[in-house]
């Protein structure tokens, strides 16, 4: 039996299998994929109340008299009014005069739980007066710094 006339076929064979499986994998490279994503605009907005309704926005604090080694004490509340949840961190800065630094502490009953959009929390601020406190005016601001 003579091949000869079989090699014809089977090269064409071998080359369209070769082709086909190029094609396949050509094709496979060519596939695209969707991957749904999505996020939140963050809007950090805080209000400081003097009420547990929200209704008086607190302007300062009047410390009035304190003696050297006493303690005082301010409840405010704080609303987070904004979008995300966030911590908040207490310091006080600008102290004048410069010295009262030696015998004035500020420090809050807040332990640094997340608070959620539009939760209201209620934070104590205790004013600390050393012993060893000099007789003077004294005025500092409280600075709080939203997280999210």
């Amino acid at each position: 039996m003579n091949h000869r006339h079989l090699i014809p076929f089977f090269l064409f064979a071998l080359i369209s299998a070769a082709t086909v499986g190029i094609a396949l994998t050509y094709s496979t490279v060519l596939k695209s994929f969707e991957i749904a994503s999505s996020g939140l605009i963050a809007h950090v907005e805080v209000g400081i109340y003097t009420d547990e309704n929200c209704t008086f926005r607190l302007g300062s604090i009047d410390w009035g008299v304190v003696f050297p080694g006493s303690n005082k004490s301010f409840t405010l509340y704080i609303r987070n009014e904004g979008n995300v949840g966030l911590v908040f961190a207490v310091n006080m800065t600008n102290l004048a005069p410069v010295e009262a630094s030696a015998f004035l502490s500020l420090k809050t009953d807040y332990d640094g739980h997340l608070v959620s959009p539009s939760q209201v929390l209620k934070m104590t601020l205790m004013l600390h007066v050393a012993p060893t406190a000099k007789s003077t005016d004294f005025s500092f601001d409280i600075e709080m710094s939203a997280l999210a």
